[in-house]
């Protein structure tokens, strides 16, 4: 499943404006691709996740997959909203070491501050 989420952001940091790439996929990788699973491997978390009956590889994979894709794309956020990138915050409840953090919520996973002084939450 990280191959195959490697063999991805690889292909979409090729085709994304330059701009928006990452300077090095192996450094982002490693932070948003490898650490977190690394953690969640080390914590046990595959085998307990659950969620609306699908298999714990799959919801690894979904889950993963949103996580590795929304550090992705903040800089991009930062560019449409014209907010610097450092300032969006990642607030979502992800612990990865309990099983918890994987269920879906209705929790934004993102506040972007806006030049109004108000904050969009993001769901991605």
């Amino acid at each position: 499943m990280n191959v195959r989420l490697k063999e991805i952001v690889e292909s979409v940091n090729k085709v994304v404006h330059r701009s928006v790439q990452q300077e090095s996929v192996s450094k982002f990788l490693n932070s948003h691709l490898y650490r977190p699973y690394q953690t969640i491997r080390q914590n046990d978390i595959i085998p307990k996740l659950n969620n609306l009956g699908r298999r714990p590889e799959q919801v690894f994979f979904s889950w993963m997959r949103g996580h590795v894709f929304t550090n992705y794309f903040i800089k991009a956020l930062g560019i449409i909203f014209v907010v610097d990138p450092s300032q969006i915050a990642v607030i979502g409840d992800d612990d990865l070491k309990t099983p918890e953090t994987f269920k879906k919520t209705p929790k934004a996973d993102l506040e972007i501050p806006m030049k109004t002084g108000r904050r969009l939450r993001a769901y991605p």
